[in-house]
């Protein structure tokens, strides 16, 4: 008459019935399994999949997650997603994108994190849950490189405020280019390596172009007045011949 008293699966006694417990009392054995059942898993009215393998799924309009016999899905495929298949409110999965493909928000239908479309990247995981009615809303999403989903928009430093600044290039630097520029330590020596001037009979420096210049002439040169001149900066020129002849230049 072994019958133990349980709510819980924990609770059940695997010996239970013993042998030469009554065949009519197995009723009471069934009822308890079902009680218990009910009492452990409350409310279910979806398979539950515990610790089991990745699914594959196609890529549709609206794939059905509940299709695959596991918690973990694989979507396939590159089909644009505009959500998923109708669910019970709470249905939830953990979901890899197998390739790019691109996620398409609704601020209804299917509510994504980045408040935008996100294209996704092979490796890719997101945790989605229905809100019911065909509804979706996304947990959280981690790309494969680590990469943030969104990058936040920073303003251009000033004067006065941090902000984003943009490394000077040598050539910015020589031209004094406007802009949030930032000058490296290393940069100051870069900038001011020797430019080569183009030779010819008439030659025109741009001021812009240069720290330290250096002009190899072939012959003799008339030098004309430099362009793109700022006020209160200096350039120096090297100027030197090609060879043993002597050179002269007139400036004008």
């Amino acid at each position: 008459m072994a019958l133990e008293s349980a709510t819980y699966i924990d609770e059940l006694v695997t010996t239970n019935p013993v042998a030469g417990d009554n065949v009519s009392q197995g009723d009471d054995h069934l009822r308890l399994i079902k009680s218990v059942l009910k009492a452990q898993f409350p409310g279910l009215t979806v398979a539950k999949y515990l610790e089991q393998p990745r699914v594959d799924l196609a890529s549709a309009t609206t794939p059905d997650l509940s299709t695959p016999a596991s918690n973990y899905v694989n979507i396939t495929g590159t089909t644009q997603i505009d959500g998923f298949a109708t669910e019970p409110e709470g249905f939830t999965r953990v979901v890899r994108f197998n390739g790019i493909l691109t996620l398409n928000y609704n601020a209804v239908s299917f509510i994504l994190l980045s408040g935008d479309d996100i294209l996704t990247e092979a490796g890719d995981h997101a945790i989605v849950t229905s809100l019911g009615s065909g509804n979706w809303r996304m947990i959280s999403y981690a790309r494969a490189s680590g990469r943030a989903l969104t990058v936040a928009t920073i303003a251009d430093a000033t004067e006065g405020a941090s902000g984003l600044v943009e490394k000077a290039t040598d050539a910015e630097i020589r031209a004094a280019t406007a802009g949030v520029k930032a000058v490296m330590a290393e940069d100051l020596e870069s900038a001011s390596a020797f430019v080569t001037i183009a030779d010819g009979a008439s030659i025109t420096p741009d001021w812009d172009a240069f720290i330290n210049g250096i002009i190899t002439m072939t012959g003799n040169r008339a030098l004309v007045a430099p362009t793109n001149l700022q006020a209160g900066t200096s350039r120096t020129i090297w100027i030197q011949g090609n060879d043993a002849t002597d050179r002269h230049g007139s400036y004008c």
